[in-house]
């Protein structure tokens, strides 16, 4: 996901997400998203445990998806 947040354009303060389990880098994503001016949400899937998200958590991620099924 890295690499597509230039691609976007949106307005600013626009939440993009992406999933946890998509990338080895998240804070890689976290940073390239608010460089670009936009608020970065980690998504996660039913099954990914939610302590998955304490690093992020911790470092004062302003968004969380949890996705359902």
């Amino acid at each position: 996901p890295e690499d597509m947040i230039t691609q976007f354009k949106l307005t600013p303060q626009s939440i993009i997400s992406f999933h946890l389990e998509a990338t080895h880098t998240p804070q890689v994503a976290i940073s390239a998203i608010k460089k670009a001016g936009y608020m970065p949400s980690i998504a996660i899937k039913p099954k990914t445990p939610i302590r998955a998200l304490y690093p992020w958590i911790d470092e004062g991620l302003p968004h969380i998806l949890l996705m359902s099924v």
